[in-house]
């Protein structure tokens, strides 16, 4: 086998293994969708749910450690994910649509900041086989002291679809 062949052969292995990662966290990030955060039912930003004032500390402490372990998934999923670069213009393109959104701009005066964007990338596969990859949505993340808004813009419709907004606090009192 001359060297070309082992490059090409290598290419092609690594091209098949980062569509194979990739189709791995869509997978994960559409069942954390469904399910909702922590396992429980999916809650919309302003759809009134007032959170809990007396919920009891065990309950609170193993929110903290689900919230931990939801926290060492994401690192692994970075770590196996395929690095994607996101264009300037794909960047502004997701930041105006988002930031015209009444319901992001709320939370952006509220004291949230943007932190990253990620691109939901999509493998379609035509009728003559050929595969392509398409980012027509991205998740806009927001972060304040003990929260994390996910905001979902969908470029093909040039608006956001969901918006989900979750908190975390700790009360302890000592006597």
């Amino acid at each position: 086998m001359n060297r070309g062949s082992v490059a090409l052969v290598s290419a092609v292995a690594l091209a098949l293994a980062a569509l194979l990662a990739t189709g791995a966290v869509l997978v994960y990030a559409k069942n954390a969708n469904e399910r909702g955060f922590f396992g429980g039912p999916p809650v919309d930003v302003f759809s009134g749910i007032k959170p809990q004032v007396n919920a009891n500390l065990t309950s609170k402490l193993a929110n903290l450690f689900r919230l931990r372990l939801l926290q060492e998934r994401i690192k692994l999923a970075k770590a196996l994910g395929p690095r994607v670069e996101v264009s300037e213009e794909y960047r502004e393109k997701v930041l105006k649509i988002a930031t015209e959104d009444t319901d992001v701009s709320k939370l952006l005066e509220d004291g949230y900041n943007i932190t990253g964007i990620k691109p939901v990338i999509k493998a379609y596969v035509e009728a003559d086989g050929s595969v392509s990859l398409r980012a027509d949505e991205s998740l806009v993340i927001l972060r304040k002291e003990n929260s994390i808004a996910v905001v979902l813009v969908n470029l093909k419709e040039e608006r956001v679809t969901k918006i989900a907004v979750y908190s975390f606090s700790v009360s302890v009192i000592e006597k």
